[in-house]
């Protein structure tokens, strides 16, 4: 079968499933397997499933009021660096009770997700908790992340959303609201960050994408140009690629994180390297790193050797891919962060 049609075919089998998985229902079973002291309160980043057949629209920015954008003053501190030429990312979930403080995270990490800010209704607002404080994560969380930024020279995004936490941008006043939450967590609870990962659009919540422009813009004007935007959409997703594919093309989309794993076919090396090709075509090599689930044993996901065989092959078919990322460091670190180990040389190489 021809690379096309393969992925065509495993997009169409994801689709034809509806992808359940990718809801997470089943994600602390899953963990279990590498930490069974380990289960979650909040489920892990989702991208968006299969588009509904209901025709139900996106919503339109053009009924939205009018309103200026938020007057809040960031933190001073040290400013949002440049993207580096590799990236390999980790995805630090806050509901692990005995969560890895961030600085002791390996150094392959360059980029730090903290997972996650959810949002508590609908009309724009989150919240934010801290980690579990068994080794101390949510004590020296703010001098952790100022120290993983200033001395290690990481880069850490607050993500946004996850799965069954979507949020339809549908008025300029749930935008605002969302900025101005971003705004509150990143300066008094966070200190400062190097972004925002969105992990908002998923199931009925198809991106608005001149919502979701604004959002971008009124945060990379607040807090400097190099403050990084970052999503991980659904591989198999028209929707999903459009939205990125437009916010790309603005400059308002700085990196995009397929996901290749929880869900029938995603972790075929050939249809990860195949789809990966097509995404590049659509957001640009450079914007593209690929996420990889790394859970030992489970079904959907893969070993850390697994990634590294998968993830050659997208570096031989997107010559200057940008990086991948890890679901998640938790699993990573029960594995004895083989993760890092194996597909943190490719991606710095």
């Amino acid at each position: 079968m021809s690379a096309p049609s393969r992925r065509a075919v495993l997009a169409g089998l994801v689709g034809a499933v509806g992808l359940a998985a990718c809801g997470r229902p089943a994600e602390a079973e899953l963990l279990k397997v590498t930490d069974p002291s380990t289960v979650p309160a909040t489920p892990p980043p989702s991208a968006a499933p299969p588009p509904s057949t209901s025709g139900t629209p996106t919503p339109s920015a053009s009924a939205a009021p009018a309103t200026t954008a938020p007057t809040t003053t960031a933190a001073t501190t040290t400013p949002p660096r440049a993207l580096p030429k590799g990236v390999l990312a980790g995805y630090w979930p806050t509901w692990i009770p005995d969560a890895v403080r961030i600085r002791d995270l390996p150094a392959a990490y360059g980029m730090v997700h903290l997972f996650a800010a959810t949002p508590a209704g609908t009309d724009g607002t989150l919240t934010w908790a801290k980690p579990g404080d068994g080794r101390g994560a949510a004590t020296h969380l703010r001098e952790d992340v100022a120290y993983a930024r200033a001395t290690q020279k990481r880069a850490v995004l607050l993500s946004i959303g996850g799965a069954g936490h979507g949020l339809t941008f549908g008025s300029r006043a749930v935008s605002t609201r969302f900025v101005d939450s971003v705004r509150r967590i990143v300066d008094a609870e966070l200190g400062a960050v190097d972004g925002i990962d969105l992990n908002t659009f998923e199931a009925e919540q198809a991106p608005n994408t001149d919502e979701y422009a604004w959002v971008s813009r009124t945060l990379k004007a607040t807090y400097g140009k190099n403050f990084l935007v970052t999503a991980p959409p659904a591989p198999w997703s028209e929707i999903d690629e459009a939205f990125c594919r437009d916010l790309a093309r603005a400059g308002l989309l700085d990196l995009c994180g397929p996901q290749f794993y929880d869900g029938p076919g995603l972790t075929d090396a050939a249809y990860i390297a195949d789809t990966a090709a097509h995404w590049a075509t659509l957001v640009g090599a450079d914007r593209l790193y690929i996420g990889f689930g790394v859970i030992a044993n489970a079904p959907n996901y893969l070993t850390a050797a697994q990634c590294a065989t998968a993830y050659k092959g997208v570096a031989a078919a997107v010559p200057g891919v940008r990086g991948a990322f890890c679901w998640n460091t938790s699993a990573d670190e029960a594995a004895g962060w083989a993760f890092a180990k194996t597909v943190g040389p490719l991606v710095s190489a």
